[in-house]
């Protein structure tokens, strides 16, 4: 997740995607983050380096939070009120091939017992990175797993159906008939599996439109984002009608800086001239000179957007990653590859390159009284954001 918190947010605004379940954030700590746009991620993590989970809700499904449980670093699981319902949103990341049993006995253990404290009369949706292929042979248990599977089960992928069959769930992307790169959740190099899975009670199965593996996106370089898309009705967000303000930020730009002041200068020189110095006359001119040069915002109500270092350069930048992994994806060479490579590079160079920039006019600015003022707002909003708000179940 480090550095990718915009990204997600862009991803999940062009896909419409409301809610997103993520696996191996490698983020310490059990928190929640504000991460753009009214996005909220919820994340536990035990160290900065392996694991890590988290589910992110819109600025609408966010609002209904109850309850989160922290399991590990491994499962996380909240209950939101969504339209009067009640429903359980897990995210799980199972322990990989080469963990040893009992981290994965652990898991197992772990998944079932939140699993018993969670009401059947409560709808569940678990979103996770499960290590293990269900194949697509489905004899005996086909209101559980589809045909739509990729290659031969493993014990990591019976494991999993063995669990969904127990629990009367079923594993969603198995069930819809997509051309296989659209059913790939994971792709290395020459090895292409489905390791993703998106489950659900059965009483739910009703309300699933569709669920596929969507192309062309480079937040991760390996997994692919699955998405799921349920019949189930949510209010839209309504619409704020907002107030168009001067951007009088941009003064902070040096040569912006010198074309304010000097026409200002020679208004005020001519004002004086003319004998005509009404304050009132100075000001409107000043208000209209900051309007033409700096220009007005469109009033639209836009909360969390990190305007202050996702600019124009980071945004083409990453637009040239994501048109590269898309062609990357629908034909895998060496010529693409190495495209790839080098606008992956260049994309996380330009992030860099921004934040960096903007920390250092932040810095900068910790010399005035009111630079302190402004830091100290924002570290106590950044305060409020992390901490979980819930309401009264």
């Amino acid at each position: 997740m480090t550095g990718r918190g915009q990204e997600i947010v862009d991803l999940m605004e062009r896909r419409r995607i409301n809610i997103m379940c993520v696996q191996e954030t490698k983020w310490k700590g059990c928190k929640a983050k504000e991460i753009g746009n009214g996005f909220k991620l919820f994340y536990n993590g035990s160290d900065g380096k392996r694991n890590g989970v988290g589910i992110i809700l819109n600025d609408d499904i966010k609002k209904g939070v109850f309850t989160v449980k922290r399991r590990s670093d491994r499962i996380i699981w909240k209950r939101v009120d969504l339209e009067g319902e009640i429903v359980n949103i897990m995210s799980a990341y199972a322990p990989q091939m080469g963990c040893d049993e009992e981290e994965k006995t652990q898991f197992r253990e772990d998944l079932e017992e939140d699993l018993r404290e969670i009401p059947e009369s409560e709808r569940l949706w678990i979103g996770g990175d499960f290590n293990g292929h269900c194949g697509s042979n489905n004899r005996g248990k086909e209101d559980i797993i589809g045909i739509y599977g990729v290659g031969a089960s493993n014990v990591a992928g019976d494991q999993l159906v063995d669990f969904a069959m127990s629990h009367s769930l079923r594993i969603v992307n198995t069930f819809f008939k997509k051309a296989e790169r659209h059913r790939i959740t994971y792709k290395s190099r020459d090895a292409e599996s489905k390791i993703d899975y998106i489950l659900c009670r059965m009483s739910d199965r009703g309300s699933i439109k569709d669920c596929k593996v969507i192309l062309g996106e480079s937040v991760t370089s390996q997994h692919r984002p699955l998405v799921c898309t349920l019949g189930m009705s949510v209010t839209p967000r309504r619409k704020v009608i907002g107030v168009q303000r001067t951007k009088w930020w941009k003064l902070a730009d040096k040569d912006t800086q010198s074309q304010f002041v000097a026409a200002a200068r020679d208004k005020l020189q001519q004002s004086e001239r003319e004998g005509n110095r009404s304050f009132e006359e100075v000001t409107e001119y000043l208000r209209k000179l900051g309007e033409r040069l700096l220009g007005r915002t469109s009033g639209k109500c836009k909360p969390g957007k990190k305007t202050w270092w996702w600019n124009d350069e980071v945004q083409e930048s990453l637009k040239r990653k994501k048109e590269a992994k898309k062609i990357l994806d629908m034909e895998n060479n060496d010529e693409n590859k190495e495209v790839y490579k080098l606008a992956k590079k260049e994309a996380k160079k330009s992030v860099a390159g921004a934040k960096a920039r903007a920390y250092q006019v932040l810095y900068e600015d910790m010399g005035t009284i009111d630079g302190q003022k402004r830091a100290l707002r924002m570290a106590m909003q950044r305060d409020k954001n992390s901490k979980t708000s819930t309401r009264q179940s």
